[in-house]
């Protein structure tokens, strides 16, 4: 319960730091460049292929104009994903997104914190039994940083392949 507890005041401070400070309003004005290279750096290669299939050659220039294009194109899509969201939160009457969405985002950072935390202590053997045992959210918790971890590792392979065809355009 200590833990559940712990986590709930993380959640709320963090909801509300976030709200009213506003701390991330210039990451999110670069979210839709990111979301833009991820979807260029996993695209981009095979869009070329197909360019390349087409055209009957392959050259460095191709291969830019491939990436741009797939920047763009991620790059819009971020965009209309937040404008869709900027929209449907002023339907259901939330007078500022931007804020709730910061208090969201830095909560949900808080969170993630936190569980490292409490996943170092459990491996540390700092939390009693009981406090163990007593903890509804204990278990989901500690599992989180291992998630996460499998997430980030989901992108290698794009970033490889995305390399290896790169050093091979240049190559030739």
């Amino acid at each position: 319960m200590l833990i559940d507890i712990a986590l709930a005041v993380c959640l709320v401070y963090g909801f509300y730091t976030g709200y009213k400070n506003e701390p991330l309003n210039k990451i999110f004005r670069v979210l839709p460049f990111l979301g833009g290279f991820l979807f260029a750096i996993y695209l981009a290669p095979l869009f070329y292929d197909k360019l390349a299939a087409m055209w009957g050659s392959d050259s460095i220039i191709l291969f830019a104009l491939s990436f741009i294009l797939c920047f763009f194109i991620g790059w819009s899509f971020s965009r209309y994903l937040a404008d869709i969201f900027t929209v449907g939160a002023k339907k259901m009457k939330i007078s500022k997104p931007e804020k709730s969405l910061n208090g969201v985002t830095v909560s949900f950072l808080l969170a993630i914190l936190f569980s490292g935390l409490l996943a170092f202590f459990s491996k540390a053997d700092i939390i009693s039994e009981k406090t163990r045992n007593n903890s509804l959210s204990l278990e989901t918790l500690e599992s989180f940083p291992v998630k996460l971890k499998g997430s980030i590792e989901r992108f290698k392979p794009g970033f490889a392949k995305f390399y290896e065809k790169s050093n091979e355009i240049i190559e030739k």
